[in-house]
């Protein structure tokens, strides 16, 4: 996805007709941003697509979903045609899987929630807005489990998934489905980088 700069504006609370109680919220959403959008600014990738990226993002830098990482990250093509980690990026409607999976079944949404043995580790479910029922597994990958592998029970299974090999016994919290060559099953364009 390239992408395009946006102006950042800022909004003025002192002098507005606002009641209270907007202002109050307008306070709280704008003390978020400076928390987690410091030393960011707001991008605008092809589709029109916002998002949010390191001041340090030019146009032409794309943003790439890497397996295995958190987040999407914001790279930069260098001369060598390797490529350059310019930073963590967010593009609104991208950030739960869409890339790889396609958009969410209507009336579900990803949440994050932390085990009672753990203070600090939060762990991604799935919840049907109209039954309010919550799940671990992706509602999107509705394919069985490769060949060899199945789902392993253990004591916090209603925060993660752990999948075991019947032949090798090796075991993964990573669901098989979404290995490299399950996601080109499903037709997903992947694509290597040689980052520097």
């Amino acid at each position: 996805m390239k992408l395009s700069l946006l102006n950042w504006y800022s909004y003025p609370f002192e002098k507005t007709d606002c009641p209270e109680e907007e202002l109050r919220e307008l306070a709280l959403h704008r003390s978020a941003v400076d928390i987690y959008a410091t030393a960011r600014i707001l991008l605008r990738f092809e589709g029109g697509r916002n998002g949010l990226g390191p001041e340090t993002t030019r146009p032409g830098d794309k943003l790439c979903v890497i397996l295995e990482c958190e987040l999407p990250l914001i790279l930069r093509c260098r001369s060598d045609k390797t490529w350059s980690v310019i930073g963590e990026g967010y593009a609104h409607g991208m950030m739960d899987g869409e890339a790889l999976l396609g958009v969410l079944p209507n009336g579900v949404r990803r949440v994050e929630r932390q085990p009672e043995t753990s203070d600090y580790v939060y762990r991604s479910a799935f919840i049907n807005t109209k039954t309010n029922h919550i799940q671990v597994e992706d509602p999107r990958l509705t394919e069985p489990l490769p060949s060899g592998w199945e789902l392993q029970r253990h004591e916090n299974e209603k925060y993660e998934q752990l999948f075991i090999h019947k032949e090798t016994g090796h075991a993964t919290w990573r669901d098989r489905r979404l290995t490299p060559e399950a996601l080109c099953a499903r037709g997903v364009n992947l694509r290597t980088f040689k980052l520097l």
